[in-house]
């Protein structure tokens, strides 16, 4: 339903500015779909796993792997995505609260293995990509480039893999995941951070350039789980409970109609304010947040954590017009305590309009 409103000549402009936010509200609620995932899988027993064929050779000179994980623990390194002698991404846990995130290429006189550290959080959704090309790979947690270890360095040819069936969720050798997993989607391109961050949160055109597998685990019922793309990969779901493994996601899966609101909204916060990532992200001790109003307005900067609770006040005072305002914030609380490692926003307010971004913390 659209709504009209009749507003006289002689609105003064806070109102009318008013009147004006709230007719792009509603105009924006006619033209966007917001949607959850309808489902996921839970991988509950040591021996289920997701079987693909027909995968082979995906990361062979270059390739791009993302999903949405929701891990509980990772006491046995369990693999998120197996191929045999070939690559395999896997978790590790380091904390009682956080998981990092390991990515092996093999190749014929040593492997390419990266690592995170302790950023995923546990028993929380969360978005992972990893994009290789040549001999070099960057892992992404929910868009954001993190700091990676690299613990050892590719040497020798790429192994081809000798049709060696894909698995999702445990090895062979039964060193299996402990959570969900939602949204796999495989590319034999190596996709950009912009590209990956700009689509986590969006259905993706099974049409698009690279695009090889990809499996939005919706069936909800069965042991079959459908590749959306025409390549018709289709994936067995071995030992899983037809009735009990499939449950509820949480991941927000928007329509594309959704990119016209968020468009017309960056051009209204573009007129106003801009807000830049922060630097250096992930942040260890200190990080540099800045942002620029171009009309003169009273601006609040505040960060909250991933349950949106507001963990301190960084800078409340008048900014004037196109003035660029820097503010460090040394990772700690309105209490003067430092935060855990994990993910955090940072949001600024003025008058009428706001902007959020997201930052890491590492350890």
């Amino acid at each position: 339903m659209l709504i009209l409103l009749g507003v006289n000549d002689n609105v003064e402009e806070g109102k009318m500015r008013k009147i004006k936010n709230l007719i792009f509200a509603v105009l924006s609620l006619a033209l966007v779909t917001s949607l959850y995932a309808d489902s996921a899988l839970d991988f509950v027993d040591p021996i289920q796993y997701v079987e693909i064929s027909g995968m082979n050779n995906v990361f062979h000179f270059n390739g791009t792997f993302s999903a949405w994980i929701n891990p509980f623990s990772a006491d046995f390194n369990g693999r998120i995505a197996f191929q045999e002698n070939e690559w395999e991404i896997y978790t590790s846990d380091q904390s009682k609260k956080y998981i990092a995130l390991s990515f092996v290429k093999y190749y014929a006189n040593n492997p390419l293995i990266i690592s995170t550290e302790n950023v995923i959080p546990k028993k929380e959704w969360s978005h992972i990509a990893v994009s290789f090309e040549g001999k070099n790979a960057v892992i992404y947690i929910n868009g954001e480039k993190v700091e990676q270890i690299v613990l050892s360095k590719a040497n020798g040819k790429a192994v081809i893999s000798q049709n060696k069936n894909l698995l999702i969720g445990n090895s062979n050798n039964f060193q299996n995941f402990d959570g969900q997993i939602d949204e796999i989607r495989f590319w034999n391109v190596d996709r950009t951070q912009t590209q990956i961050k700009e689509n986590m949160n969006y259905n993706v055109n099974v049409k698009e350039k690279g695009l090889v597998g990809y499996w939005k685990f919706n069936e909800n019922e069965g042991t079959i789980s459908f590749d959306e793309t025409s390549n018709h990969h289709h994936a067995n779901l071995i030992n899983f409970n037809a009735e009990t493994s499939w449950v509820d996601s949480n991941v927000e899966i928007n329509k594309k109609e959704e990119t016209l609101r968020k468009a017309n909204n960056d051009l209204i916060n573009e007129q106003n304010l801009i807000l830049f990532q922060n630097a250096p992200n992930p942040m260890k001790t200190n990080t540099m947040i800045k942002f620029q109003v171009k009309k003169s307005a009273t601006c609040e900067l505040n960060v909250y954590n991933a349950k949106g609770e507001k963990i301190v006040k960084l800078f409340k005072d008048q900014v004037q017009n196109n003035e660029i305002v820097t503010v460090s914030w040394n990772g700690k609380n309105s209490e003067g305590r430092e935060v855990a490692a994990g993910f955090y926003l940072y949001k600024i307010n003025t008058e009428g309009y706001s902007c959020t971004k997201k930052l890491i913390i590492m350890k």
